[in-house]
C-alpha cells in the first residue's frame, strides 16, 4: 500500500487587496507513521509549562489549552505528561503521568479548568517543570492489566470535589527575586474561610500555629531554601497535587521512567517575566547549569503567544536547552 504525505495551506488572512501583498501562510504536513524493525519508538516524556497569568485571559489561554489537548490526543498508552501552571504562584497541576485512555480525559478536564490571574513568575513554573522532569519517574494510575476495571463513571459530586485544590486549598507564598533574597513581607497567608478540609485531597494533619517568622525560618532551613533548582519560583501548595484526578483516588507508587524516554518541556507564555527571576541572563544561565548536571537533561521548546510576547528571551531558552521557539 503506498504511504503518501498530505499537506494543507492556510493563508494569514482570508481576503487580501489586488495587489502586491506579503502575506504569510501555515503549512501543514502530515506523513503516515514510521515505525522501526521491532514496531515501536521511542516513549515520550513531555512537560507541559503554562503560562496562566492575568495576560494570557481569553483567546490566548483558550488556544494553549487547545494545543495541550491535542498532544494529549496524540500520545499513546505508553507516552507519558505531567502539567505545570504558573502565575505569581506556581503549582504542579499534575504529576508525570502515564497516557492510559481513563487518564486522558481526567488530564483533560484539569486542563479545562486553568484560571487566567495574577502576574508572570516565568523561572518558577520553568524550573518546577524542569524539578519533574528531574525525578525521572512517573505515575500509573491505570495498571494496563487493569484498565478496563477502572473505566467507571464519575458522579457529578466526584468530579465537582475532583477538579483541583484551587479553591479549597491553603497555602504560604514566597517570592524570590533576582539577588535570591527572601522577604518576609510577601508571605502571604489564605484566608481562615478558605482553608476548609475536602477528604479527597488527603490533607495533613494539623499543626501547631506558626507566626510568619518562624515559617520562614522553617522554609529556609528545609526545601524552599535557595538553590539553583528553586531560584526565582514560588513553591507550591501542599502534598496532593494530583488529587483532581480519578476522584481524588490515592496516587499510585511512583515508577522509574525509561531510559530510552525522549524527555521534554513545552513552555507556553505570552509576556514578559514579571515575577521570580526577570533577567534574562540570570533565567538562561540558570537553565544551562541545570541541564547540564541532569543526565540526561530534557529539551526545552517554548511557544510564544501573542505580539507583546519576549520572543528574544524564549529564542534564548530554547536555545540553551537544545529545544526550538514557536510562534
Amino acid at each position: 500500500m503506498q504511504r503518501k504525505i498530505l499537506s494543507s495551506c492556510t493563508p494569514e488572512y482570508n481576503l487580501v487587496p489586488n495587489d502586491k501583498t506579503k502575506l504569510t501562510f501555515n503549512v501543514h504536513l502530515r506523513a503516515p507513521e514510521v515505525q522501526d524493525e521491532d514496531g515501536k519508538r521511542p516513549t515520550v516524556a513531555l512537560s507541559a509549562v503554562i503560562d496562566t497569568s492575568g495576560s494570557m485571559e481569553g483567546s490566548k489561554l483558550q488556544l494553549v489549552k487547545e494545543s495541550c489537548n491535542f498532544i494529549l490526543d496524540q500520545m499513546s498508552a505508553k507516552d507519558k505528561l505531567g502539567l505545570v501552571e504558573y502565575n505569581t504562584v506556581c503549582r504542579e497541576v499534575f504529576a508525570l503521568s502515564r497516557a492510559s485512555e481513563g487518564f486522558k480525559p481526567e488530564a483533560s478536564r484539569l486542563i479545562k479548568r486553568l484560571k487566567a490571574e495574577s502576574r508572570t513568575n516565568l523561572s518558577g513554573g520553568l524550573f518546577l517543570g524542569f524539578e519533574q522532569q528531574q525525578k525521572n519517574k512517573y505515575l500509573d494510575w491505570e495498571p494496563e492489566e487493569d484498565e478496563d476495571k477502572l473505566k467507571q463513571e464519575e458522579t457529578p459530586r466526584q468530579a465537582e470535589e475532583a477538579d483541583g485544590i484551587s479553591e479549597q486549598s491553603s497555602f504560604v507564598e514566597v517570592n524570590m527575586r533576582d539577588d535570591d533574597s527572601f522577604s518576609e513581607a510577601s508571605m502571604v497567608e489564605a484566608p481562615a474561610e478558605d482553608k476548609a478540609t475536602d477528604p479527597t485531597l488527603c490533607p495533613p494533619p494539623p499543626q501547631p500555629k506558626r507566626t510568619a517568622v518562624s515559617q520562614l525560618a522553617a522554609m529556609k532551613r528545609a526545601r524552599f531554601a535557595p538553590a539553583p533548582l528553586h531560584q526565582g519560583r514560588t513553591p507550591q501548595p501542599p502534598a496532593g497535587l494530583s488529587a483532581g484526578l480519578f476522584a481524588g483516588r490515592a496516587a499510585p507508587n511512583e515508577t522509574r521512567l525509561e531510559e530510552e524516554a525522549v524527555r521534554s518541556i513545552f513552555l507556553f507564555t505570552d509576556g514578559l517575566a514579571n515575577e521570580g527571576l526577570t533577567r534574562q541572563d540570570k533565567l538562561v544561565d540558570t537553565l544551562t547549569r541545570l541541564l547540564a548536571s541532569t543526565t540526561p537533561p530534557p529539551r526545552v521548546c517554548t511557544f510564544g503567544f501573542g505580539e507583546d510576547h519576549s520572543a528574544e528571551l524564549l529564542g534564548e531558552l530554547a536555545k540553551a536547552g537544545a529545544g526550538t521557539y514557536y510562534f
